[in-house]
């Protein structure tokens, strides 16, 4: 049976010149939170985005990663950020500041053409427009 532990001490008063120093380090704590919350979202996006490809031209997730990294490349253009175009135009919400890079990205994407000359006759009937 587990008993309580009552030896536990609150901590002992800080003198003020220590004050400062906790700011600084809840401080950084507060940023690496809100980095690790961006990089979590940002995963997501790019996870989401892995799936909508994959399902769009029939391909295994892996491939679809592929496809998503090749284009950020071909484009110099950090993956976070094409998933998150890439999203917002199969979402329909694509920004008008937007509509230039998701047409540099579309061009990139397979077509049905390209994947029948690639794969073959039995290759998807889905444009990248569609």
């Amino acid at each position: 049976m587990l008993q309580e532990r009552n030896d536990v001490r609150p901590a002992p008063a800080r003198s003020g010149g220590d004050e400062g120093e906790l700011r600084q380090r809840l401080d950084e704590l507060e940023r690496e939170v809100a980095t690790l919350r961006d990089g979590l979202e940002s995963r997501q996006r790019i996870g989401f985005t892995t799936g909508v490809l994959a399902q769009r031209y029939g391909v295994q997730p892996e491939e679809a990663w592929r496809l998503l990294a090749h284009v950020s490349q071909d484009l110099n253009v950090k993956a976070r950020r094409v998933s998150e175009v890439l999203l917002d135009a199969y979402c329909g919400r694509l920004s008008p500041e937007d509509a230039a890079l998701a047409g540099r990205i579309a061009r990139l994407l397979p077509t049905a053409e390209r994947r029948a000359a690639v794969d073959g006759p039995t290759a998807g009937a889905v444009t990248a427009g569609g």
